[in-house]
């Protein structure tokens, strides 16, 4: 994963504080949501990055005039919560993170994500408020972690729409590009005179966001998708209706577009056998990134301050 190199600045004479969260209300429930700042420019052909790598040390992008910039806010999630969106991606490797600038404070974030902060800034979807769970979830406060993730599922279903951001690999942006440029024309014709395309549009659904066990959940549980490579973004709905089921991931014949609701829930077993291939940062999310696809009467607590094995074990209980 790559980021171009006016991501973030630090030339700044006097260095910002780290962020600080401020503790969220269980009663009422409370949620964050990010506003990203607009950005005038970006490179948006460039994708490389210094050669550093330090397991200790956040990475640092130098040169930038207009780092990331953003801001968070509170809401209760059954009362004032404005309408938002929620990103779908995949966090990356732990030892790459750089900083970005949230209400005038640095915050350490993974390069991946900060790979999607570079475009969605540029993009028109930047006017909205988002909900990043890297960023609206304190990850080093296990309580509020605990109670935020048992929420995601109705945080996946309220969002008007959520962005699944498939990187920024020239094959897969190339290969959505194409996709937008075909449906200026009649698809279906498109496909049949153009039986090329259909190989060259697996690149999308080769894409490695499809292996992340999260991302089953949140495409599951999504109104509308919208997906993103770059800076080139498009409705799923337009290419899916098209599309042949087939070649199309799992997660996607499962949601009812325009609902937010999905088609049926898995038993909590079937679940975890269905996505028991699919890849995951923390072991724990085995049994925690299904459970907004299952049945909620089996569905069990989130806590991740108990082992892998305990929580197996609460499973046959």
């Amino acid at each position: 994963m790559s980021v171009p190199t006016d991501t973030i600045g630090t030339s700044s004479p006097e260095r910002p504080q780290r962020y600080t969260y401020t503790p969220l209300s269980t009663t009422p429930r409370q949620i964050r949501l990010l506003k990203i700042e607009k950005a005038s420019r970006i490179n948006i052909e460039s994708d490389k990055i210094p050669h550093v790598r330090c397991a200790s040390k956040p990475l640092r992008l130098q040169g930038s005039s207009q780092p990331i910039r953003g801001s968070i806010q509170t809401f209760t999630v059954d009362a004032e919560c404005p309408r938002y969106q929620a990103l779908s991606y995949e966090w990356g490797l732990p030892s790459e993170k750089l900083d970005i600038l949230v209400d005038g404070s640095l915050l350490q974030i993974w390069i991946s994500l900060a790979n999607f902060l570079y475009y969605f800034r540029a993009s028109d979807l930047v006017d909205e408020y988002i909900w990043v769970d890297q960023i609206c979830i304190n990850q080093t406060d296990i309580p509020e972690r605990n109670l935020q993730v048992t929420l995601m599922d109705e945080v996946y279903q309220r969002a008007f729409r959520v962005i699944a951001f498939l990187g920024s690999g020239s094959h897969t942006t190339s290969a959505l590009q194409y996709l937008v440029d075909g449906l200026n024309q009649n698809i279906r014709f498109f496909w049949r005179q153009k039986p090329e395309t259909l190989k060259r549009c697996r690149y999308v659904y080769e894409a490695s966001i499809w292996t992340r066990l999260w991302i089953q959940q949140e495409i599951f549980l999504a109104r509308e998708v919208v997906l993103m490579a770059k800076g080139t973004t498009m409705l799923a709905s337009r290419f899916l209706n098209e599309f042949p089921r087939g070649q199309q991931p799992w997660v996607f014949g499962e949601f009812r577009r325009g609902s937010g609701k999905p088609t049926r829930y898995l038993d909590l077993l079937e679940g975890l056998k269905r996505f028991s291939q699919n890849k995951c940062q923390d072991p724990k999310d085995r049994v925690y990134g299904v459970l907004g696809m299952v049945e909620p009467a089996s569905r069990v607590a989130v806590d991740y301050s108990l082992s892998t094995e305990q929580i197996v074990g609460h499973l046959f209980e």
